[in-house]
């Protein structure tokens, strides 16, 4: 999660001054996806727990679809539904030092 909420951080200057691209959003959107498929394949947590995560999964995977274009939300709305899954992620988990990036 720490490498996807960086990498949100590290683009939301550029999202802001609208100078993201249709590429910039693909690379992220492929970053996130990366992430998340690396953090399914890796993660053992029990039930309960592994149910949360799949909720915040699913909220970064629609994030990814819209950044990638393929909703009919925008490529920005994508980027704030991934943030408001990192936020979710904060408030579910104990992630020493964790600090959602801040759209």
């Amino acid at each position: 999660m720490s490498d996807i909420n960086q990498a949100i951080a590290k683009a939301l200057p550029a999202i802001h001054k609208k100078q993201f691209g249709n590429a910039e959003y693909q690379a992220l959107a492929t970053t996130v996806s990366g992430r998340v498929a690396y953090a399914v394949e890796h993660c053992k947590l029990e039930p309960k727990a592994d149910a949360m995560l799949h909720l915040v999964i699913a909220d970064l995977m629609a994030g990814t679809e819209s950044m990638e274009g393929k909703t009919s939300n925008s490529r920005h709305d994508g980027v704030v539904k991934v943030l408001e899954a990192l936020k979710s992620y904060g408030k579910h988990f104990q992630h020493p030092g964790w600090k959602a990036a801040k759209g």
